[in-house]
């Protein structure tokens, strides 16, 4: 009889152990602070919460929800016709977003006007992809009658399948993706190709 209970109290402390192996570790992400083992001094934390808030402010998620709500009010017939129109208006907002948040960077306020060009030529569809990326998921483009009819009809159905994965796997949080932009838009080497000087969009570029 000993050798029994003390057998079963053995089995029941491995089933124990094995629970608490199979538990994931899970560190909330609303509170990184909290679990912060980073380097980064407050300072930095600092500056990188206000490149997230400028980002959030200046980002056209709700331009986009209120064209794909307006729109989603009409007859099924004009929502149809209008699906070109609207999927390229909004592609066009997502590249348009871009300038006003990345003006508001004291790293970029610093550059002269030439350089703030030549990166705004070089990144700028780089950018575009990434800031797509949190749009497209966050105001939910992907489910829109402009999306499933009119982004094929530009892109065709392989970009379509591409990007509906892409918001599918996007995680709620996507703070990282909002960090990477200004990461990508900097970089010298991120898109190698030559810019067209003799027809760049910069040229009429102000402070």
């Amino acid at each position: 009889m000993q050798r029994e209970l003390l057998r079963s109290s053995h089995n029941e402390r491995k089933k124990s152990r094995e629970k608490k192996i199979s538990l994931p570790n899970i560190i909330s992400p609303n509170n990184l602070l909290s679990n912060d083992r980073s380097l980064l001094t407050s300072e930095q934390w600092c500056r990188l919460s206000n490149i997230i808030n400028i980002y959030d402010v200046k980002s056209p998620v709700s331009h986009i929800r209120d064209l794909l709500s307006n729109n989603s009010k009409n007859p099924m017939k004009i929502r149809l016709k209008m699906a070109k129109t609207n999927i390229l208006e909004i592609i066009v907002s997502l590249y348009q977003a871009v300038l006003p948040f990345v003006e508001t960077l004291p790293e970029f306020q610093s550059m002269k006007v030439y350089d703030r060009c030549e990166l705004i030529e070089r990144n700028l569809s780089s950018v575009g992809g990434f800031n797509g990326i949190i749009v497209f998921r966050d105001a939910e483009v992907t489910l829109s009658t402009a999306f499933k009819n009119g982004f094929p009809s530009i892109y065709g159905s392989k970009i379509v399948d591409e990007s509906i994965t892409v918001a599918h796997r996007t995680e709620n949080d996507v703070t990282l993706i909002k960090l990477l932009i200004p990461v990508v838009l900097f970089s010298t080497s991120f898109n190698v190709i030559i810019p067209n000087n003799g027809n760049s969009n910069c040229k009429n570029y102000s402070v």
